[in-house]
């Protein structure tokens, strides 16, 4: 369960094969680089409460000013449970009672862009797996919205393509995708009731404004999935109780 869990959170896939090295640094996160990428995925959606169910037609805002960036660093880690050593996730700033030794390999850090100071600004999620070094091997998917306080709605999609030599590779976007997922995403109740078609809705331990904070963990996770009978569903990940660690997704302000 923890496995299907890491991948719903990083979508980050391992290969067999040797992963070249992307040209991307922590260094490199900052509003110009966000504001490439939405541009890329065609701009958000600002403001969901005038718009619920995103039915206003029209251009997307690809504008916005200030950004707050949040990440969240995890590794696996062996631990003791009933006198058997097994391995677990953990966030690298908040190691569990009976840790062993976090193991020294790959690890994912999850990066949570926040823009604007207002409730309905968007924002930006990218997973990214980096090697013991520090390399960045993977990129990607990343999820665009927008924030509320206390939570994120996500609704578009980008994929990140790596160079095969190497380099900072490109990221794209599939429309016909993205529209299908938009309009077909299960429609949850939001903070104050506010309805929003999503594909991806993260639940904060902290309903205050989230550009205020320092720091917040991710308890709760809805995620769209569409079943073979062409109804969709949604499907509720409750973090603390499947990773035993109500802190393991906890973003900490990195910039400014």
């Amino acid at each position: 369960m923890k496995n299907i869990i890491l991948i719903a959170i990083a979508c980050v896939w391992l290969s067999a094969c040797k992963l070249p090295v992307i040209a991307f640094q922590e260094s490199d996160l900052d509003l110009c680089y966000i504001r490439q990428l939405t541009e890329v995925a065609g701009g958000y959606r600002g403001h969901p409460v005038n718009d619920p169910l995103n039915k206003i037609v029209g251009p997307e805002d690809t504008t916005f000013k200030g950004i707050r960036i949040y990440a969240c660093t995890l590794q696996v880690a062996s631990t003791v449970r009933n006198h058997l050593v097994e391995e677990t996730i953990l966030n690298a700033s908040n190691p569990a009672v009976g840790t062993i030794e976090p193991m020294k390999g790959n690890e994912f850090r999850l990066y949570m862009t926040v823009m604007g100071e207002e409730a309905g600004g968007m924002c930006v999620y990218i997973p990214g797996m980096f090697d013991a070094s520090g390399k960045c091997l993977r990129l990607g998917p990343a999820w665009l919205g927008t924030w509320n306080a206390g939570e994120f709605s996500f609704y578009k999609t980008l994929q990140h393509r790596a160079a095969r030599q190497g380099g900072s590779g490109q990221w794209y976007y599939d429309r016909k995708e993205n529209e299908d997922r938009r309009t077909g995403s299960v429609t949850l109740s939001g903070t104050g009731g506010a309805l929003r078609k999503q594909s991806v809705r993260m639940v904060t331990d902290r309903v205050e404004n989230i550009a205020s904070l320092d720091s917040f963990r991710v308890m709760r996770i809805f995620r769209r999935s569409p079943s073979q009978l062409g109804a969709d569903k949604g499907v509720l990940f409750d973090i603390p109780e499947v990773f035993q660690d109500a802190s393991v997704l906890r973003f900490i302000r990195i910039k400014p």
